[in-house]
């Protein structure tokens, strides 16, 4: 089938291509999976800008979703997609398969970086559903973080990146940028943004507010959390029309705070 992208999708596949760390926040359906692989095939193929592409997903996800899009479209099929599922020696059948972009589960991202340790191939990572990576005390986190320095390219990917709360954020942004923008720690986060009276859950300690209350956030400082951030772009499902950049904008408030 030939691929001919909305504008927002076009926008979108230039974003994953021409910046090292992006976050894609669409809602299901707006064409996440398509986006990507498109970005992925003209930084491997047209730019030679990566070799290796791993992709991390939901178990349901990894078994075939982007193994099926990639065949789906004409100008994907010659990407080469192995899952890397299964027993451990299946697995690294799987990362021993000439491909070009590697698909693993969540629960096997402290395995594989076991694994490789300091010799780590992948170049390029994309995180499907990145609000898996939102504690950053969670196991699958602290692995990334211990190889995200030798990651050239960063893709998060989701559509409710703050379905809990503004509190989720932090890690997925620091996947980003390192907490450049946000902070270096999820405790430097809180103490900017969040009046501690109202924050709840994730080791807040208080009651109120679900997933805390922002302390400030004004128009004159930005719109918003994201605006000044310039990594991510949100899209819901009732967007629609054909004015592509304008469209896509980076997450404020009251969108994220509200489920993305």
């Amino acid at each position: 089938m030939q691929y001919i992208p909305h504008d927002y999708q076009a926008y979108c596949i230039q974003r994953v291509v021409e910046n090292p760390a992006v976050g894609l926040f669409l809602r299901p359906g707006l064409g996440k999976t398509s986006i990507t692989l498109s970005a992925i095939n003209i930084l491997k193929y047209f730019r030679w800008q990566v070799s290796r592409v791993l992709v991390v997903a939901p178990k349901k996800v990894a078994e075939a979703t982007w193994q099926k899009e990639a065949a789906r479209w004409e100008h994907l099929r010659h990407l080469r997609v192995s899952t890397v599922l299964g027993s451990a020696s299946k697995r690294i059948q799987a990362l021993n398969t000439p491909a070009d972009v590697y698909v693993v589960n969540r629960e096997n991202v402290e395995w594989l970086v076991d694994y490789y340790r300091q010799a780590w191939p992948f170049d390029m990572v994309v995180l499907d559903e990145s609000t898996s990576f939102k504690n950053p005390r969670s196991k699958r986190f602290k692995a990334l973080g211990r190889v995200r320095r030798i990651i050239k390219r960063m893709v998060l990917l989701t559509g409710t990146p703050s379905s809990k709360g503004l509190i989720d954020l932090w890690a997925q942004v620091y996947l980003l940028d390192g907490g450049e923008r946000l902070g270096p720690t999820l405790g430097a986060y809180r103490e900017r943004y969040f009046d501690p009276d109202l924050l709840q859950g994730q080791g807040g300690g208080r009651r109120g507010g679900a997933g805390g209350h922002l302390r400030y956030l004004h128009h004159h400082e930005g719109g918003g959390l994201f605006a000044a951030t310039g990594l991510c772009a949100a899209r819901g499902a009732g967007d629609t029309g054909g004015k592509g950049q304008e469209e896509l904008r980076p997450i404020r408030a009251g969108v994220a705070a509200g489920g993305g």
